[in-house]
């Protein structure tokens, strides 16, 4: 039986926090947020930057059909903006970019791959390099434009690539059947001009919220829950929603009292929660590959070892700009280097397209060494199966409750999968009707 006296806490004031708490007050419940950063959005995150807005966290609404985020956006007159990535323009490692023969021939090769993987059965947990090896030591191209060995290393860039963005994470640490896990709607995908912020405002509009509130330990019974501090505040509760980070949970940033059930920190350990950052650059002006401009508003590039993507949001600031991604690896050394050590490393792979070029302006992100995320976004590990995601709703703690990107089977990754998350488990404290509605 509850303390009927005391509120539902929901840890968190991201996406799937705001999205919970809304949920549970349009049912009559009584509901505070605790964040523990001093700003609500959690890994959204809009800076004004001369006048313009930069998402240095999520920026995308990946693809509009259905989405919940969509209807919000539309539903509050909230300005969009297409920006598809599905058209690329390829350049090779001497800034030449792709005939058009190239291009199709390449783009083939990558389907009759991706057939592949889809279509193979494979009982053990193996990592994508590893299946990658596998299909391309049984595969047979029909080649016209390129040797075996030069569309073999080019596959092998892409995946790598493919591992880094979206999954944030290296193509070794990736489950061999990542593409079962890649939960995007159909439709455009669209970016927010003014900053993805407005759909958080929208989602925190009346709550109560408490910033700068960093918890350490959640004790809990079957009657209550106290929620206690970093500076020594304590909460008492009928109930908890922890919407924190993957990588906070990963990292036992949170005690547990009692501790959680074995089952679920073994799926929090095994869970991948990946790095992945942003690069803005501002040029003096527009980019070009050995002389070659974009035509696309995405263009692949790369050396021998690695192929990199950069996305042109010119036109959104009015000024050459572009957004480079990295993940996994790279990421991670990202999170750790200097400005100047990444500003000399834009350098090294734009030395083709900057030489008559001046960079203007870096805006770097680093999320991995965020304190309060300790990471960007979960991804399907070697071993991953939905099991360790559904343990989240099952074999939970009687008044402790679990919501976030990582808590969603269909759409991990993505701001969608966290607005979903917050929804099903407020409606899943909703069914259980364990909290007095005040």
């Amino acid at each position: 039986m509850n303390d009927f006296n005391h509120p539902i806490y929901i840890i968190g004031a991201g996406v799937a926090g705001l999205s919970c708490a809304q949920h549970l007050k349009s049912a009559g419940f009584n509901v505070v947020v605790l964040e523990a950063r001093d700003r609500i959005g959690g890994r959204i995150h809009t800076q004004n930057i001369d006048g313009h807005c930069f998402d240095l966290g999520a920026s995308w609404i990946h693809g509009i059909d259905n989405n919940p985020l969509w209807k919000i956006a539309e539903s509050n007159r909230i300005s969009t903006q297409v920006f598809n990535y599905d058209q690329v323009d390829y350049f090779h490692a001497n800034g030449q970019p792709f005939t058009e023969q190239e291009s199709l021939e390449f783009e083939k090769c990558l389907r009759d791959v991706q057939k592949v993987f889809l279509n193979t059965s494979i009982e053990q947990d193996i990592s994508a390099f590893e299946q990658l090896e596998n299909v391309l030591g049984t595969i047979r191209f029909q080649l016209h434009y390129f040797d075996r060995d030069v569309i073999t290393q080019k596959i092998k860039q892409y995946y790598s690539r493919l591992a880094h963005d979206p999954f944030a994470t290296d193509l070794e640490q990736l489950a061999h059947n990542f593409m079962d896990f890649e939960g995007y709607f159909s439709g455009d995908e669209v970016i927010f001009p003014k900053g993805y912020e407005q759909i958080v405002k929208v989602l925190a509009a009346d709550l109560e919220i408490h910033t700068n509130a960093d918890i350490v330990e959640i004790v809990h019974d079957s009657h209550q829950v106290q929620i206690k501090t970093a500076c020594g505040q304590h909460h008492i509760g009928s109930q908890v929603v922890v919407t924190v980070p993957l990588g906070i949970l990963k990292q036992d940033k949170i005690k547990f009292e009692p501790p959680l059930p074995s089952g679920l920190v073994q799926s929090i350990q095994k869970m991948g929660f990946g790095s992945f950052n942003k690069i803005f650059i501002q040029f003096s002006k527009a980019l070009e590959f050995n002389g070659n401009a974009l035509k696309h508003n995405t263009a692949f590039f790369g050396d021998e070892r690695e192929l990199y993507s950069i996305l042109d949001f010119s036109r959104l600031y009015n000024k050459p700009t572009y957004l480079l991604l990295v993940g996994g690896t790279k990421s991670e050394w990202v999170d750790q280097a200097t400005d100047q050590q990444v500003h000399e490393y834009i350098k090294k792979i734009l030395k083709i397209c900057i030489q008559s070029n001046e960079i203007q302006n870096i805006i770097i992100t680093r999320w991995g060494s965020d304190p309060f995320s300790l990471g960007s976004f979960s991804f399907p590990k070697v071993g991953h199966t939905k099991d360790d995601v559904e343990i989240f709703k099952k074999e939970h703690p009687a008044q402790v409750y679990f919501a976030g990107e990582h808590c969603h089977t269909d759409y991990a990754g993505t701001v969608h999968g966290a607005y979903l998350s917050g929804r099903d488990t407020a409606n899943l404290i909703i069914r259980n009707g364990s909290n007095i509605k005040l």
